[in-house]
């Protein structure tokens, strides 16, 4: 039997972060979905999932997988698991897919987006998912800037210093800063920095958007980015930015298999 995929969204702050954590003083996203699926098929259920978002760290499309065979229809998963989920936390989508398929070996990429709300006031529509960073930015230096980071590069200097690993070379295939529409509040002060890789390190897209923002309010060389990246040293990057700005956007797939919308 076909295993099932399913594409998640969800509102960050309302949880501990995708993955059960020993203490926290909420549930994580894996544990609300893993409840809901579990009172629809009428037995424990476990997934697996493209990745671990932190606390306050949101989604468009996580993706993860259910790790049994399940003898329901898509549809009736889709229907029955967000009648039970909190309104913070939504399938989206319900696939059928290959046994072998697993949605975090699988993946080539991953799309984050990082939204900060650059403006004099905070719109309390934005507060729960975008940074408010009032002083002004130079976006121009920030664009220069983050081309300097696409490639293939050690990305030692934007990892958690805690939490080292192995291998920290990752390709960064894109990295865009823009000015967005605010639908709520008017005009276009909402920043979005969007970047796509093969990997990311621990924290790194957060440490990325915090070295853009001193480069754009001028504490850093927009230069120095390489001299960052060659040294390795976390110390030489910006600050981390907080949680609630960055959302994963997509995860993609190339390999036959991945999914289907057959029932």
């Amino acid at each position: 039997m076909a295993a099932i995929k399913l594409t998640l969204a969800y509102l960050g702050t309302e949880f501990c972060g995708w993955q059960q954590q020993p203490r926290r003083d909420r549930l994580s996203c894996q544990e609300r979905l893993e409840s809901a699926l579990g009172t629809i098929c009428g037995r424990p259920v476990r997934v697996k999932a493209a990745g671990r978002t932190d606390a306050g760290v949101h989604s468009l499309g996580q993706v993860a997988v259910i790790d049994a065979p399940v003898k329901r229809s898509p549809a009736e998963i889709l229907k029955g698991v967000n009648a039970l989920l909190p309104p913070a936390i939504r399938v989206v989508r319900v696939q059928r897919v290959a046994d072998e398929f697993h949605p975090r070996y699988q993946a080539v990429s991953k799309t984050y987006r990082y939204l900060i709300q650059n403006q004099p006031v905070a719109s309390p529509f934005w507060n729960a998912c975008a940074w408010f960073f009032p002083d002004r930015l130079d976006l121009a230096v920030m664009k220069r800037a983050a081309g300097r980071l696409e490639g293939r590069h050690d990305f030692s200097a934007f990892q958690d210093s805690g939490r080292r690993v192995a291998d920290p070379v990752r390709t960064l295939y894109r990295c865009r800063v823009a000015r967005a529409a605010d639908p709520f509040f008017g005009g276009r002060r909402l920043i979005s920095i969007e970047m796509t890789a093969d990997g990311f390190l621990y924290k790194m897209a957060r440490n990325i958007v915090g070295t853009l923002v001193e480069i754009g309010r001028g504490k850093l060389d927009p230069e120095a980015v390489r001299e960052i990246l060659v040294s390795g040293d976390r110390r030489r990057a910006g600050p981390t930015a907080p949680a609630r700005g960055l959302c994963l956007v997509r995860v993609d797939y190339a390999k036959p298999g991945a999914g289907t919308d057959r029932p």
